[in-house]
């Protein structure tokens, strides 16, 4: 018996096989980060594909921080690209302050290593919903009991999944 199929005998996956629904969904993109020489600060640039930032509790419980593409609907795998297990008070993701008017990038910061950083930006058209979003995020990060509510109130399913 494989592991997913004692996962799924065990009654700890969501559906039969089906993966978990993220609690939040904020479509972004990846940008690659190249320091610059004799100082703390970056260059950013951005990748091209489409994309989404998720956050989730996968079938084992564990809160998971996932950049999904968006066309082939392919998650990065864990250890390669943006997919972390994420632990209360071990990482935020905060704006990042460019200097430049109606720049929408933001950073998943890791507390016990300031050099573990990943950085996006904002793809959808409107900005009304990033604070939301974003903080939502955060919140959920670091705050098991605000996310096994928001879990609960959408019935194991998409709670908060604004912004699909």
């Amino acid at each position: 018996m494989n592991m997913q199929a004692l996962m799924q005998a065990m009654g700890n996956m969501q559906g039969m096989g089906a993966p978990p629904e993220p609690l939040v969904k904020v479509k972004a993109g990846k940008m690659e980060a190249v320091p610059i020489a004799g100082t703390d600060k970056f260059t950013i640039s951005p990748m091209k594909p489409k994309g989404q930032l998720q956050l989730l509790k996968d079938e084992t419980g564990m809160m998971r921080f996932q950049w999904k593409d968006r066309i082939s609907q392919t998650v990065d795998e864990e250890g390669q690209g943006v997919n972390h297990m994420i632990f209360p008070g071990d990482a935020n993701f905060v704006k990042v302050v460019t200097g430049r008017e109606g720049d929408r990038i933001y950073m998943l910061q890791f507390s016990a290593q300031a050099s573990r950083r990943y950085f996006f930006w904002l793809q959808d058209k409107d900005d009304k919903d990033d604070a939301e979003l974003t903080g939502k995020l955060n919140e959920y990060m670091n705050n098991p009991e605000a996310a096994a509510k928001a879990e609960a109130e959408a019935g194991g399913g998409e709670g908060g999944a604004a912004g699909a």
